[in-house]
């Protein structure tokens, strides 16, 4: 066999060996964020169709997403959920993040209490109090997120959310 014929031969092996070693070094968690926050265990992970099941369940209806997650960290006592959904515009996502707000804040057995304004890292994060913890709604980008956490990690949380993968 000629050298031409045999590394025409061993090119599909090379093709198929680049194209692992690349998608090895893709996250494999499907989240816009690195899962590893300091001090915290991530304990469960939802994705694809169960996080949207998740996301419409804690709705009570269908919400149109393009993708989504559910992520549940656990330290000691401590646990903090991470809802994610990605709309299919910026446009979609903010009018999801004020229709979500106004029917909270005008729902009378809302449990949450508090609601305020806070400008942190660029972002505009509606925070509010209620069922023991503090919650955390904001925007990035297509990307809408609920933090639910303890008042002592949620900032350290927020900060993980907002850090470009």
């Amino acid at each position: 066999m000629s050298q031409l014929a045999r590394y025409i031969h061993r090119l599909p092996i090379w093709i198929i060996s680049i194209f692992f070693l690349v998608g090895c070094n893709q996250p494999t968690h499907g989240l816009p964020f690195d899962p590893n926050i300091e001090g915290l265990t991530l304990v469960k992970l939802a994705t694809g169709d169960d996080a949207g099941e998740a996301i419409n369940q804690l709705h009570g209806k269908r919400i149109n997403i393009v993708k989504g997650f559910v992520a549940h960290y656990k330290a000691g006592h401590d646990k903090a959920i991470i809802w994610g959904s990605e709309a299919a515009t910026e446009e979609v996502a903010k009018n999801q993040l004020v229709v979500m707000i106004h029917k909270m804040k005008h729902n009378r057995r809302s449990p949450f209490h508090n609601y305020r304004t806070l400008n942190m890292n660029d972002h505009k994060v509606i925070a509010f109090d209620g069922m023991g913890r503090v919650h955390y709604l904001f925007r990035n980008n297509k990307w809408l997120y609920w933090i639910t956490a303890d008042a002592k990690r949620i900032d350290k949380i927020f900060e993980q959310v907002c850090k470009p993968l």
